[in-house]
């Protein structure tokens, strides 16, 4: 069990860390509400937790742009707004202009996140064709990929289940076609 000290005990209490006490701050320190996020982290600093945005949405107090609609995960629209991109039309415009090549170089963008960001802006996402998928097989399985293999006259097992994936797909179209 982990022990929690006296003192972070005493400072939570501390009226001015409530959110009530917060957006008392905020109003002293002459914020005109409603701000936006970015405005609130860059202006104001960084001590504004998930739950104290949730709040101060819920109040109308903070804009959050249509990233934050619940279609994508909190660091897709964390890392579109940092960027400046405040709708899906905006995010449109800026990708088509090519302004947002350096996109997989945002923090926490990879492959999926800008595929999901494609897929809510509704822009068409890239197939790169060759996904890499990993599976735990069985050693059994390695001896019947090795004599389907040997069957088929291939070179590798990665050829075999390109081929194998082909054939399903080929299978599947017939059944629904």
């Amino acid at each position: 069990m982990k022990r929690i000290r006296a003192r972070t005990l005493m400072h939570n209490r501390v009226p001015h860390t409530s959110i009530e006490g917060k957006i008392e701050w905020l109003r002293k320190k002459g914020c005109q509400f409603p701000i936006t996020r970015t405005e609130l982290h860059t202006t104001y600093g960084h001590g504004f937790g998930d739950g104290m945005i949730r709040e101060m949405a819920r109040r109308g107090m903070l804009v959050l742009g249509e990233a934050w609609d619940g279609s994508l995960p909190r660091g897709a629209c964390y890392g579109l707004e940092d960027n400046g991109i405040t709708s899906r039309a905006d995010f449109r415009e800026k990708y088509l202009a090519g302004e947002l090549e350096k996109m997989m170089g945002w923090r926490g963008f990879g492959k999926v996140m800008v595929q999901r960001v494609l897929v809510w802006a509704g822009l068409p996402v890239p197939d790169d064709g060759r996904r890499k998928v990993c599976m735990t097989l069985d050693i059994n399985t390695f001896g019947a990929m090795d004599a389907l293999i040997k069957q088929r006259g291939l070179r590798s097992r990665e050829e075999l289940v390109t081929r194998l994936v082909m054939e399903a797909s080929k299978a599947g179209d017939q059944k629904t076609g």
